[in-house]
């Protein structure tokens, strides 16, 4: 499946577990909006060239090191996004998933263990296998920690994205990272985790 096909599986799982009840037909004109929107030149152009700084003035603002900090600093991304003007640019998505780097996932994770974490509830002293990430409407993929998470694992050097803190993600881009939502939840951290206190 393609990520628009999964970030919308996603949304519905989201609804399912907040026990919101929807046709088949919402997931449906859910899926031809985005498609649509995957088409804007506009916001193509800001996600491309215009997010990119936005994206380096808040890791300048945040902790030296963000690994491990997937939940807080998407968190905090998206409060401050939301309670700004860019919020009138657009839409912006807390998204729960598996990511692969050189096809390889990062983290043992599925719906199931998603399930059985919120079921668990709030527990900030347990390490979660699984990660956090920012989605655009028209599925550019914002990921503020992935770099530093990398460093830590060991699996890259610190110039192997040179001077990028971020990653900007889209499926054509032919990238050794690979992004697969499971679950879209804006609070989903204040259900499992606490935020860590910065930005």
């Amino acid at each position: 499946m393609s990520y628009l096909d999964d970030y919308v599986s996603a949304v519905r799982f989201g609804n399912k577990l907040r026990n919101e009840k929807m046709s088949k037909e919402v997931y449906g004109d859910l899926l031809k909006y985005y498609r649509e929107i995957v088409g804007s030149q506009n916001l193509d152009e800001f996600t491309d060239q215009i997010l990119p700084a936005i994206a380096e003035q808040f890791i300048k603002q945040s902790p030296p090191d963000l690994a491990g900090l997937c939940h807080s600093v998407s968190q905090q991304f998206f409060d401050n996004w939301m309670q700004s003007e860019l919020s009138q640019t657009s839409e912006l998505a807390i998204t729960v998933g598996s990511v692969e780097f050189k096809g390889k996932p990062l983290y043992p994770v599925s719906k199931s263990s998603i399930r059985r974490t919120l079921a668990e509830g709030f527990n900030p002293d347990r390490e979660l296998d699984l990660h956090v990430w920012l989605t655009f409407p028209n599925m550019r993929v914002l990921d503020l920690t992935i770099i530093p998470t990398l460093l830590v694992k060991g699996l890259i050097n610190a110039d192997y994205f040179g001077e990028l803190q971020h990653v900007i993600w889209t499926e054509s881009s032919n990238s050794e990272l690979n992004y697969r939502p499971m679950l879209q939840d804006d609070r989903f951290l204040f259900k499992v985790d606490q935020i860590a206190g910065f930005a």
